[in-house]
């Protein structure tokens, strides 16, 4: 079944919430969902793996933080525990953000390239190790530009079943004891 980009968007910030992530985290990990289906990735299965994983989800924004505190063309190693896609996707946000390239070298081979016109890959890319990452000057789209290359997605029935059970986690019980503690309309509706 085919969803449109703003209700992934949503469903994403919503499962992130229901993991126990604090605001802030849960809109970067949905934000990175969000530019990987942008840029023709599975998003939401990378935003999957991050909460059932983790680690990026806590590192991902912090390494990137160090990696624009270190400026252009200075490069950071960085442990990336798991979840690499995902990772690519906090890194396309900034990137467009900042209106920089970011290269990633994983050390078993792979590189990507993420500008804000998009991500290229190179090699496999696979879970752990370490990665040597790059900003330097884009020549791409100014900051802030965000172009969505598309409006629908396709998700698995299985995974967008994950991410409701997960968002169903922030739901407020519809119990007359919630509607008494300010819970929804409350007990009368009079608007």
């Amino acid at each position: 079944m085919t969803y449109s980009l703003n209700e992934i968007s949503s469903l994403m910030l919503k499962a992130a919430r229901g993991s126990g992530l604090p605001m802030g985290l849960a809109e970067d990990c949905a934000a990175a969902g969000t530019w990987l289906i942008c840029h023709g990735q599975d998003g939401a299965a990378a935003v999957w793996e991050g909460l059932v994983s983790r680690g990026v989800i806590w590192k991902g924004p912090s390494l990137l933080d160090q990696v624009i505190a270190r400026g252009i063309d200075n490069p950071q190693t960085v442990q990336i525990m798991d979840a690499p896609l995902l990772f690519l996707g906090m890194a396309g946000v900034v990137s467009a953000q900042t209106g920089t390239q970011i290269r990633i070298e994983f050390l078993n081979g792979c590189h990507a390239v993420l500008d804000p016109d998009g991500m290229t890959v190179t090699g496999i890319l696979s879970g752990g190790g370490d990665a040597v990452v790059t900003m330097v000057r884009g020549s791409g789209a100014p900051p802030g530009i965000h172009t969505p290359r598309t409006t629908r997605v396709d998700i698995s029935p299985a995974l967008i079943r994950s991410l409701t059970e997960r968002a169903a986690l922030t739901y407020v019980p519809a119990t007359a004891e919630s509607r008494q503690r300010g819970a929804g309309a409350g007990l009368t509706d009079n608007d």
